[in-house]
């Protein structure tokens, strides 16, 4: 017997951005611990890698300037 229930993984996106050698980390706090992450969160129902990656990066108040889908990649310009 096949088993017919849909399984739904949970997808995590993350984006690196660096310039000039530093990092763009995110301060957050968790169980009343500051914790340092990359700029991350999970894939919405439909969404793909991309979309969630740029909406991810885009929505941090870090002063993005930009942001381009390109080639599997988001380039992002950092002032």
């Amino acid at each position: 017997m096949s088993d017919t229930s849909t399984h739904h993984p949970h997808i995590t996106v993350a984006a690196i951005i660096e310039k000039e050698n530093r990092f763009l980390v995110v301060k957050e706090k968790e169980d009343g611990r500051i914790l340092y992450n990359q700029p991350a969160g999970h894939l919405r129902p439909r969404e793909t890698i991309l979309e969630a990656l740029h909406r991810e990066v885009l929505k941090k108040p870090v002063g993005l300037q930009k942001s381009l889908v390109s080639s599997g990649f988001i380039n992002t310009t950092v002032p």
